[in-house]
């Protein structure tokens, strides 16, 4: 049995992502770190409309736990009797999708909907769901024996795969919240690092680059067909957040940080993520404006 940490193993994902940035007219931008109390660290995973925010700290025991953030307040969402826990989705009907560790350290996905948990597999994978729309579709990975990364989809209760057609790794991440789109990253060299962001719809992969890039992944779509990801020049081993609009790609990182990683946003332009700061402590953010 694995005894990844499903958090990690999404952080495995996320550090593989590389990418370079286009110079555009900067966009006024407003950061706020999101620290939960008395945590070691904090990483931001998903936000609704509604601004309510889901994500996962480690505790000074060295725990991993899920939380909601709502109208101020922190809350713990554990999976019950799990080692380790993480809420990383919310849909605008307060429905949370995550990950968690049972006791033999095998990873497994939930749904948390109307206080009630219940368990996601997709067997014989580890499943780690990411997002959740309107509608109920879940996305997210699943991990094979060997350690190789697919992405996958829960459609009318049903597991599929959603791997980029060629790929040897997919991801993924996030899905908007009335259409269905997903976007992710994918990669053609093993099982586990990603060179290509993509959105998927009905059917169809449309390829998103970065111009000048070395890698590309996207973490969260908006309804609008708006997108966050992650970046770093050639080279580099710094990773860099970025938005895009219709107006092209934007460089967004948080003020002095050593790295930056949007990991979604709603449809009012609020983004979330999580950022490394010059100490390399891990603190969450939410980014207003700026899109």
């Amino acid at each position: 049995m694995s005894n990844r940490k499903p958090n990690r193993l999404l952080m495995l994902a996320i550090r593989a992502v590389l990418l370079c940035t286009l110079a555009l007219p900067a966009l006024a931008a407003q950061f706020t770190s999101i620290d939960f109390p008395g945590a070691a660290s904090t990483e931001v995973y998903g936000v609704n409309d509604a601004g309510t925010m889901v994500g996962v700290y480690v505790d000074a025991s060295n725990v991993t736990h899920g939380f909601l953030l709502e109208n101020g307040t922190f809350t713990t969402v554990d999976y019950p009797g799990a080692t380790l826990s993480v809420a990383a989705g919310i849909n605008n009907k307060g429905q949370i999708v995550g990950q968690y560790n049972d006791a033999d350290g095998f990873g497994h996905g939930f749904l948390l909907k109307n206080g009630n948990f219940k368990q996601l597999d997709f067997s014989p994978y580890q499943t780690y769901p990411t997002a959740i729309g309107d509608a109920g579709e879940i996305v997210g990975f699943c991990v094979d024996a060997q350690f190789a990364y697919h992405g996958c989809i829960r459609a009318g209760g049903v597991f599929s795969l959603l791997d980029v057609p060629g790929s040897q790794a997919t991801v993924a991440i996030g899905i908007n919240f009335s259409q269905g789109k997903v976007v992710g990253g994918y990669g053609t060299t093993d099982g586990f690092s990603f060179q290509h962001g993509f959105i998927y719809k009905k059917g169809q992969f449309t390829q998103v680059d970065y111009p000048g890039a070395a890698a590309t992944v996207v973490f969260g779509i908006d309804d609008q067909s708006r997108l966050v990801g992650n970046f770093s020049l050639p080279n580099s081993k710094k990773t860099h957040g970025f938005v895009k609009n219709s107006g092209g790609f934007v460089k967004r990182d948080f003020p002095a940080a050593r790295s930056t990683f949007p990991i979604n946003l709603n449809n009012h332009k609020t983004v979330v993520g999580w950022y490394v700061d010059q100490g390399k402590l891990i603190h969450g953010y939410v980014m207003h404006g700026g899109i």
